[in-house]
């Protein structure tokens, strides 16, 4: 059995009667680029704090190539951090500030030299050298932040939600450029992000917290197909999960799911399902097909709200309190559409119990 590259071994934490962590098991493999995903107040950075040693465990261990971390101070985990604020001396050059680690660690001189520059000749800084991150741009100074994690030649990054204080079109940048650089140097890296976009598009494998515990491990695309419950569901739906009350129905050997906005054909339900007389449907805006009938005595929605988003529109619709919202492409929509049909068929649903969890995902036949 291979030794993950980092593992969390019932690690807890808490704040007199609050527990910020709770009993969390996690393991990262070698190289990988890992991702925590969750609101603010989740315990994803207090995560990230311990493991750097800047925090404390109340409970458990976090192991780093074998070896638990707890007795080791912060200078000896040989850990990369990158912060939320970037943390440069502002009294320092951009040489110094990715100088400063390596020479705390007694290399020489020229060794920090030779490091320094291969490393900003890879973040595209080799030209920033000689300025101060007051003349940097956001987008400079985080590129100076990460070169002086990677300058050290880490075992591990820990990055906490580094790309939060850019501009979205800076952000879209930078966010290449971190996975781009992780996958050529190959280090194990675990990332803070509240961002759904950025966990999907950075992670090889993320976990989904939510109170101090974790609600679901796996590749992004999977825990997007198969949301554990309705938390993480909703996490990932932006814009945000319809949710609708339902009922799952069986003649001669068929399923369906009823809901106010229509009847969903359920294909192959399996048996451990039952027959559950309530349910809870999730249908994500993107996943909902949709007409535009002209005619008024068909069954609808009527529209409420129309939201441009270049390429796609956000449609709001309702019928008798129920409001649903959808996703579709700009050159898809009418004109003035005034009314909206949900299509049965081709339709991504999630069922949920009451309690949250999930019982199953399909696409209505």
């Amino acid at each position: 059995m291979i030794e993950p590259a980092l593992r969390f071994a019932g690690v807890g934490k808490s704040y007199g009667e609050a527990r910020i962590l709770d009993d969390l098991h996690l393991e990262v493999a070698e190289g990988e680029f890992f991702v925590l995903l969750g609101p603010s107040g989740c315990g994803k950075t207090t995560l990230l704090r311990m493991t750097a040693g800047l925090q404390t465990l109340d409970r458990g261990e976090i192991y780093l190539r074998g070896t638990a971390l707890s007795p080791v101070p912060p200078e000896g985990r040989n850990i990369a951090m990158v912060f939320q604020d970037y943390a440069l001396y502002p009294h320092m050059t951009v040489y110094q500030n990715m100088a400063f680690g390596l020479r705390r660690h007694a290399r020489r001189r020229a060794e920090t030299d030779a490091q320094v520059r291969k490393t900003a000749a890879l973040l595209g800084i080799g030209a920033l050298l000689e300025r101060r991150p007051h003349q940097l741009s956001g987008g400079q100074q985080q590129r100076v932040a990460l070169g002086r994690a990677i300058v050290r030649d880490p075992a591990l990054y820990l990055m906490d939600e580094p790309l939060s204080n850019l501009d979205a079109q800076v952000r879209a940048t930078v966010r290449t450029e971190i996975k781009e650089l992780q996958r050529r140097l190959r280090v194990t890296t675990l990332y803070v992000t509240h961002d759904q976009v950025e966990a999907m598009t950075l992670a090889d494998r993320m976990a989904v917290l939510n109170e101090g515990r974790v609600q679901q491990i796996g590749r992004p695309i999977d825990v997007y197909r198969a949301p554990a419950n309705e938390f993480v569901a909703q996490f990932l739906a932006s814009p945000k999960l319809n949710v609708f009350d339902g009922t799952l129905e069986r003649a001669a050997g068929t399923a369906s799911v009823r809901t106010a906005i229509g009847t969903f054909a359920f294909p192959n339900p399996p048996s451990s399902l039952g027959e559950p007389t309530a349910l809870r449907v999730g249908l994500r805006p993107e996943e909902i097909k949709v007409s535009f009938p002209i005619d008024e005595s068909e069954p609808h929605l009527s529209v409420r709200l129309i939201e441009p988003l270049g390429s796609q529109v956000l449609v709001i619709a309702e019928r008798d309190g129920t409001q649903v919202t959808v996703s579709v492409a700009a050159d898809a929509l009418p004109a003035e559409p005034r009314r909206l049909r949900v299509v049965p068929a081709g339709c991504a649903v999630h069922l949920f119990d009451r309690g949250g969890l999930a019982l199953a995902h399909f696409i209505s036949a």
